[in-house]
């Protein structure tokens, strides 16, 4: 039962508050971030331990949720490598957005969708550690929809394919489904 919230500023598109509340089992948080992009920091909190931390951010900074709506219109072709600061719980990281190629992704509704395959890399303190490997693909249109990603982690396999799409009253995606 995840709840996950960003809040953005409408002119620059940066995140202004991120919260998340995760219940996945014994892991449980209640963290919220508070972005204050002129003095270059964040101030990230922990309701349930009363934690505090002061984070020192780059002017472009963001969140993992508002990144990938942000990258949503930016285009990409394959090859890309894209450099990103994000902030995940307390911590800063670089994170690597890698264009691995074109793959076709089955969607319930709209059948066969070209989409562009996506590996995020996070690097940290200079030094790539790989604890895990996670791809994403993204609908190679204008609207740039998440159809489906897998993580593969020590601990477990995650996968999250989209099933369903609502909101567009023609029923078509962006002219590319059949």
């Amino acid at each position: 039962d995840d709840q996950i919230r960003s809040i953005v500023d409408q002119e620059t598109f940066l995140p202004v508050e991120y919260t998340q509340k995760l219940r996945e089992g014994r892991h449980v948080r209640d963290d919220k971030i508070i972005f204050d992009h002129v003095e270059h920091k964040a101030y990230w909190s922990a309701a349930l331990t009363n934690d505090t931390k002061t984070i020192d951010i780059e002017p472009d900074t963001r969140d993992v949720l508002t990144l990938t709506y942000y990258m949503r219109p930016q285009g990409a072709e394959i090859g890309d490598k894209k450099e990103f600061q994000v902030i995940v719980d307390d911590k800063m990281y670089k994170l690597d957005l890698s264009v691995l190629g074109k793959e076709i992704q089955k969607v319930a509704d709209f059948g066969k969708v070209k989409c562009l395959k996506v590996e995020p890399q996070a690097t940290f303190g200079g030094i790539f550690v790989r604890k895990g490997k996670v791809l994403a693909w993204f609908s190679d249109d204008k609207h740039r929809i998440c159809t489906r990603m897998e993580g593969k982690v020590p601990v477990a396999n995650v996968k999250a394919i989209l099933s369903r799409v609502e909101g567009w009253t023609n029923r078509v995606w962006g002219g590319s489904a059949p």
